[in-house]
């Protein structure tokens, strides 16, 4: 049977695990997503400036998620 500390220690590195592929998903879609500007204002056919707000509105939103 295992003791209660060993299911708290296991539980603590199973939150930190999932946390940290989270974290690491925000980094990445920025990484993957930059580089596409381009031809998502070519797709859209909109402008350079519009497609740049939806970067600032997901830097904005995830900053806003971290708050708590």
């Amino acid at each position: 049977m295992r003791s209660s500390r060993s299911f708290e220690g296991e539980h603590s590195l199973r939150i930190l695990a999932i946390f940290s592929m989270l974290m690491a998903f925000a980094s990445i879609s920025t990484d993957l997503y930059l580089p596409a500007l381009p031809p998502v204002v070519a797709a859209l056919r909109a402008g350079h400036g519009a497609v740049e707000l939806t970067i600032s509105g997901y830097l904005i939103v995830s900053s806003l998620g971290q708050c708590r």
